[in-house]
């Protein structure tokens, strides 16, 4: 074990000196750590029903570099002598396998580096697919920062997991219900945007830039990733429940949630700026000093989300349990309304220069 784990680190060596690298599989690896109980639950009663393949799958692992050190010790015990000998050859031709990789890798590990000349880049990357205008470059700048900006990629990897989390707890339907509420947090993703900023707000500051370009650049770029995702959600969900019946509810409410937090955020990040992590940390580290206020502009984000959905989740619920297209239709429709109205209203909160939003 102790080998096998310095032989991957070493052989991992040259994916772990890169940033990049690392912020992603610290993303990943919070995805399991979200699902570890339907992962537990899952595999607990797979072998329960399975409990007499068992001793057969384990004289076959036995047999494998993975669980032949653990074979010697029944070996031993029951006296098959032949096996225990044959299972210790293969421990030790794997020790050996793997102190050879480590060997092997550390010593170019340790090796002076060569300078990565050649390396060029070549055009302006999603600049040059938006229009080339203040609204378009916010855009493409926002979407760019998305793509590779961790702490974004979190909040979005974490967006798809929270439906099986709901699944898990409450069943199929809870797929379903789980949609809106993913859909409200990624439309409010962008409630830390100018913070994310940090120094680099002063562009934006000095530039003529109008209040309302910066808006509508930074909904339009999670507008274009997330009504997507939200889409695909609300579809899977409804194949999962198999209440295609409630279409026009689920899509409508979830996608006037995601328009409202959009509308909701783009105040709260101009009205409120909380210290965060700067641009390369770890996107799950925190930054003392800001813990009261970024909690407080969450709290209060989600009780006006609350406000602003009562109506369109009072109209979901009738429609499901009367089972009336007419009020899902009607439910549809004023929360898509009630969303359209506050991402209206959170644009125009902000006067000429966004360093002036209320």
């Amino acid at each position: 074990c102790v080998v096998g784990s310095r032989a991957l680190t070493t052989a991992l060596d040259p994916l772990l000196t890169r940033r990049g690298f690392r912020e992603v599989a610290a993303v990943v690896v919070l995805l399991p750590l979200m699902l570890l109980g339907p992962i537990l639950s899952g595999l607990t009663e797979s072998v329960a029903g399975h409990s007499d393949a068992l001793p057969a799958i384990a004289h076959w692992v036995a047999w494998t570099p993975f669980g032949s050190a653990w074979a010697l010790g029944s070996d031993v015990a029951a006296g098959e002598w032949a096996g225990a000998l044959a299972h210790l050859g293969i421990a030790v031709a794997t020790l050996a396998v793997l102190v050879a990789l480590w060997s092997w890798r550390l010593a170019d590990a340790m090796a002076p580096r060569r300078s990565a000349g050649g390396a060029t880049h070549v055009g302006v990357g999603l600049l040059a697919r938006f229009p080339a205008t203040q609204l378009g470059a916010v855009a493409a700048r926002s979407l760019t920062y998305r793509r590779r900006d961790p702490r974004y990629v979190s909040a979005v990897l974490v967006v798809p997991v929270l439906p099986l989390v709901f699944a898990f707890g409450f069943g199929r339907l809870g797929f379903l219900v789980a949609v809106p509420f993913a859909a409200a947090m990624l439309g409010f993703s962008i409630a830390s945007d100018i913070s994310y900023d940090g120094t680099a707000f002063w562009m934006h500051v000095m530039a003529p830039l109008r209040g309302r370009d910066d808006r509508w650049g930074r909904v339009l770029a999670t507008a274009v990733l997330g009504g997507p995702i939200v889409l695909v959600l609300g579809l899977v969900g409804l194949g999962v429940t198999g209440r295609w019946d409630l279409a026009a509810p689920v899509l409508g409410f979830s996608l006037g949630s995601f328009a409202s937090a959009l509308g909701v955020s783009s105040v709260a990040s101009a009205s409120v700026v909380v210290p965060v992590v700067p641009a390369g940390s770890s996107p799950f580290a925190s930054r003392q000093g800001g813990s009261m206020a970024a909690v407080g502009t969450q709290l209060a984000g989600m009780g006006v989300l609350a406000v602003l959905g009562l109506p369109g989740l009072v109209l979901s619920i009738l429609a499901a349990t009367t089972g009336s297209l007419i009020l899902g239709a009607i439910a549809a429709v004023v929360s898509l309304a009630i969303g359209a109205a506050a991402l209206l209203i959170g644009r125009a909160s902000c006067r000429e220069r966004v360093y002036l939003c209320v």
